[in-house]
């Protein structure tokens, strides 16, 4: 199989005229196991040399705990062809509100949110912060894919909800273990469930026998990413919770770290007491 970097030369070679991207600001992003350039530019839209420059890398190998200057692209749309016009707003975060959901109602990406708010992906968001909105008014044919319309549906809804939160959770991976911990200098289980879902606007009981108390419940064979996973790992009843992410693994922290676990290890599986899902 070839390599996205030869395929990347396959195109420059056949002459295709690429998009002219801006970067308009840039984020600051801290580097978690299995993090590489191609990935980090594929999450915030940018190119691997943008990072590299901005970064005077020599070597793509990145370091556990590394800080990168990320730039950040001021739109996605081609402006060789687009006319387009700024204007900037300020609004309020509501009970309930996330980037993910204010991004999806004014028609922008969580990254440009971040980079106008100077947010990052650990930020929280409260009820009356005031946010940063660039609104641009297009002229000229677009694809729209940051555009909503109509009602979604609520099943729908839920399970991109639920893959945004999980994904979110990943971030941690290599966080350590800290009992009380709730932030990513040091995170319990239940400290990191109601992190992940804090960011989102979803707000959960403090510990994970509260959390369980939250939602409704999910058989293990309907289980989707963002779904709560607990465990009764001292006979207490959900004494430990994590967040499902797919193919039967989940996240959470455990032992010294966030880390990866499955459902089907033999500890786990002996020590499963159910799933809720809270969205």
């Amino acid at each position: 199989m070839k390599s996205p970097w030869s395929r990347i030369a396959i195109s420059v070679i056949a002459g295709v005229s690429l998009p002219t991207i801006a970067f308009a600001d840039t984020i600051t992003y801290q580097v978690h196991a299995g993090d590489n350039l191609w990935d980090l530019a594929t999450r915030y839209h940018t190119s691997v040399s943008a990072i590299e420059s901005a970064n005077h890398l020599h070597t793509q190998a990145l370091k556990i705990g590394q800080s990168l200057v990320v730039p950040v692209p001021s739109s996605s749309v081609n402006t060789s062809s687009h006319s387009v016009s700024s204007s900037v707003q300020t609004i309020h975060v509501q009970a309930g509100d996330s980037l993910w959901t204010i991004a999806g109602r004014y028609g922008v990406s969580v990254t440009n949110l971040e980079a106008w708010n100077h947010l990052s992906g650990q930020s929280v968001l409260h009820i009356g912060q005031a946010l940063l909105v660039h609104g641009n008014t297009q002229s000229g044919n677009s694809s729209g894919l940051s555009g909503r319309s109509g009602s979604a549906d609520p099943a729908l809804s839920a399970g991109l909800r639920g893959a945004q939160i999980a994904q979110y959770a990943e971030h941690f991976i290599g966080a350590p273990y800290r009992w009380g911990g709730e932030s990513p200098a040091g995170f319990d289980c239940s400290g990191l469930v109601q992190f992940s879902f804090g960011h989102f606007g979803i707000h959960l009981s403090r510990d994970s026998y509260g959390q369980y108390q939250q939602g409704s419940y999910v058989s293990k064979g309907d289980l989707i990413p963002g779904d709560l996973v607990f465990f009764d790992t001292d006979g207490g009843g959900a004494s430990h919770v994590g967040i499902y992410i797919g193919g039967g693994r989940f996240v959470n922290s455990a032992g010294r770290s966030v880390q990866i676990s499955s459902l089907y290890d033999s500890y786990w599986g002996s020590h499963y007491v159910g799933a809720k899902r809270v969205i």
